[in-house]
């Protein structure tokens, strides 16, 4: 019932049912599997955020969800530094979920140059946004830190952390990664 549904809506020229209904599509949900099916309606679905990128005031999340399609493949070639430059156009429309985004290609380099510095402010920026904060990238910020612990240079990580934490204006206490 849920496919029939969203295969409805996605004809009706919903991008975000284009989208869905393309996930459906790859994981085989309510469907047989079928990845040439799935990437066609994604195409679609980039043809759909594009457009209303285009005619919307609020872009955010249509840059974000063109920068995700760019990141996977869904849809386009699969385009590092093009989903970077759409994320980085929704950071600036203040959208979280971009943040998070791009911050993982700057802590992995993938289409940016690897900056940890830029993946922490990233992160930071999705985890304590005022209108959408998130506990998943307040974990991911965590995690960060924790790595930083657990490498060889671990007392400059941790000073790193300190410093790019203090820089937000937030007090942070790292004594817990010293035990």
């Amino acid at each position: 019932k849920a496919f029939s549904l969203m295969q409805t809506e996605a004809k009706k020229g919903n991008g975000f049912a284009m989208h869905d209904f393309a996930e459906m599509y790859l994981s085989g949900l309510g469907c047989e599997k079928d990845e040439g099916t799935a990437q066609a309606w994604f195409r679609k679905a980039y043809y759909a955020f594009t457009a209303k990128e285009a005619s919307e005031k609020k872009k955010g999340y249509f840059q974000y969800r063109i920068g995700k399609l760019y990141s996977f493949g869904y849809g386009v070639e699969q385009d590092y530094s093009q989903a970077a430059k759409w994320y980085e156009k929704a950071v600036t429309e203040d959208n979280p979920f971009a943040a998070y985004s791009l911050g993982s290609l700057y802590r992995r380099g993938e289409g940016v140059e690897q900056d940890d510095a830029k993946a922490y402010e990233l992160y930071r920026m999705a985890a304590e946004h005022s209108e959408k904060p998130n506990a998943y990238r307040n974990s991911e910020l965590l995690q960060f830190v924790r790595t930083a612990q657990e490498t060889p240079n671990r007392s400059r990580n941790i000073k790193f952390c300190q410093e790019r934490h203090r820089a937000s204006g937030a007090s942070p206490d790292f004594s817990w990664m010293r035990s």
